[in-house]
């Protein structure tokens, strides 16, 4: 028997869908119980709380009056493997690296299968897109770009060539103020301002200056996450480094990472983390390669003569489609992309038994 397992640093996790979806595989779950026990002063007594099938907490009560707790204690690793082994149990889940090398490398192949499996494993190079911070900094850029010219700036000036050469000129004006000939100062003046010319010269063509951003494109980028990108967490995670145009896209919440914030797996994994990382989840969008796969509006144009309700109906949905066709720039769902609610999100380590080495 092998004593090989899986141990997983859980980033991401969505406990509600994932309660719903166990409840259903167990034919109910009881998340929360009640225990009340009643205590004299010296009195103490044992209960046992928790969630059936997953684990059980043995509760010791002491007091000297009536004691009511509400318990809700969920284990995330233990519910998320046992949710993926009765899943892979009742065939709902497919393991899309697996697929690829089972299938030759042929991407319409692994599609295909998908069709028929909703839960899909995936394990990839990833990219976290957070628009939250793209507005963030959207709103600051040209505060940061002239920040970031003025150290780049100041880099420079604080070379010993430039040092020396701003020395050259502060000496001369000091030399300047002695001179009491008109022309001779008026002229000696003129070389000065030359001689700054040629220095800020010298340098303007070495500053890696960081160009600002016009207003208008500033102001339109805020306004389009705002109206379709409002607090929007991409995962992309692409399984096969030859074919990068296959992606697996996650829409995040921020409230169901582990440590509650998004900032925090920034600066542990970086927005493009150098280390595989696996996600689970539902299949949501699988786009075919003819996009439109079916036209809700179809109704009105079967109809010869339309009555003034129908046209009134069909104007207002016809506005729905449009704002629907913009909005379908923001969702990067196209083929042959994947998109999918995902449940977890996770690094796994696969463990090798001592024991299991040593025969």
């Amino acid at each position: 028997m092998s004593n090989n397992k899986n141990v997983r640093d859980l980033i991401y996790f969505d406990i509600d869908k994932a309660l719903s979806l166990w409840s259903q595989i167990q034919e109910g779950l009881l998340k929360e119980l009640l225990v009340s026990e009643e205590e004299s002063e010296k009195d103490s007594t044992g209960g046992s709380i928790g969630v059936p099938n997953i684990f059980k907490l043995n509760k010791h009560i002491e007091g000297d009056k009536k004691a009511s707790m509400l318990e809700t204690i969920i284990i995330h690793h233990d519910l998320l493997n046992r949710l993926e082994k009765d899943l892979q149990t009742y065939n709902l889940i497919i393991d899309v690296n697996k697929e690829f090398y089972r299938n030759k490398e042929n991407l319409d192949k692994i599609r295909e299968k998908i069709k028929e499996i909703p839960y899909i494993q995936v394990n990839g190079w990833t990219v976290l897109e957070d628009y939250r911070k793209i507005s963030r900094i959207t709103s600051e850029f040209n505060e940061i770009t002239k920040f970031i010219n003025l150290c780049n700036e100041n880099t420079l000036k604080n070379t010993q060539q430039y040092k020396q050469m701003e020395k050259s000129i502060n000496d001369m004006e000091e030399g300047l103020k002695k001179i009491k000939d008109r022309n001779k100062k008026s002229r000696e003046a003129q070389k000065i301002n030359s001689l700054k010319k040629e220095l800020n010269k010298s340098i303007e063509p070495n500053i890696q200056r960081v160009d600002e951003i016009e207003n208008w494109l500033k102001d339109g980028i805020k306004k389009w996450i705002e109206v379709f990108l409002q607090n929007r967490i991409i995962f992309r995670i692409y399984p096969f480094e030859n074919y990068p145009s296959f992606q697996v896209l996650c829409n995040l919440k921020s409230e169901c990472f582990m440590d509650k914030e998004v900032e925090h797996f920034f600066r542990s994994y970086g927005f493009r983390p150098n280390i595989k990382l696996s996600a689970f989840g539902l299949i949501t969008s699988l786009p075919s390669k003819n996009e439109i796969l079916f036209n809700p509006l179809q109704e009105f144009q079967d109809v010869e003569i339309l009555s003034k309700k129908m046209k009134f109906e069909s104007a207002f949905r016809k506005v729905f489609q449009a704002m629907e066709d913009i909005e379908d720039f923001s969702k990067y769902s196209r083929y042959p992309n994947i998109s999918i609610y995902p449940i977890a999100i996770y690094r796994d380590f696969k463990c090798n038994s001592k024991n299991n080495n040593s025969k």
